[in-house]
């Protein structure tokens, strides 16, 4: 749903002079300008006649940090208080996009790579607040991610039955980096 914003990351330059300025607060630009646009893409996709095999991404790449990170000197940090922030905004997101459709498939939390305590940390979140994505997604986006993607998949397998959540679909949204896509022999 992001990518309905015209710029990488989602309004990043915006975001980091607002910043910059003190005035940025993600849950006004969460409910100001990204609401909005949920609600006209999920209600027009309801009724679309594919409605059914849809799946909602309603975050990519939350942890970059531009929407939600802890803003110090300049920067923006995916520490604890970034990760926070998005918990709670993905709370608000999730229920947002159920109130307009109940039969939604959201999946999330994407992601940019593969990482066991970040995944951990929200799927804890989630089965805490009633908001487990239907579908879980990430990138693996790491170097010598192919490698590894059986490995993330086990681990990942590991978390849910720790925590008691039923085993989810996996979707791998964006996978490889350069060096492998350009070398067959890698992929």
């Amino acid at each position: 749903l992001q990518d309905a914003f015209d710029t990488w990351y989602y309004c990043h330059d915006e975001i980091m002079e607002m910043r910059a300025n003190g005035t940025y607060d993600w849950k006004e630009f969460l409910y100001e300008r990204y609401f909005p646009i949920i609600k006209d893409a999920v209600e027009y996709m309801k009724q679309q006649t594919y409605a059914d095999r849809l799946v909602y991404c309603i975050f990519n790449e939350c942890d970059n940090a531009v929407w939600f990170g802890n803003y110090i000197d300049g920067e923006v940090h995916f520490d604890d208080i970034g990760k926070a922030n998005f918990y709670e905004a993905w709370k608000l997101t999730y229920d947002y996009v159920k109130s307009i459709d109940e039969d939604a498939v959201i999946g999330g939390p994407g992601y940019f790579d593969y990482d066991t305590s970040k995944i951990t940390g929200f799927l804890t979140f989630c089965k805490e607040n009633n908001c487990v994505p239907e579908i879980m997604i990430y990138h693996e986006l790491s170097y010598w991610s192919i490698p590894h993607w059986e490995l993330h998949v086990e681990d990942y397998r590991s978390i849910e039955k720790s925590l008691g959540i039923d085993e989810l679909p996996i979707i791998v949204t964006e996978y490889g980096v350069m060096e492998e896509n350009g070398n067959p022999a890698d992929m």
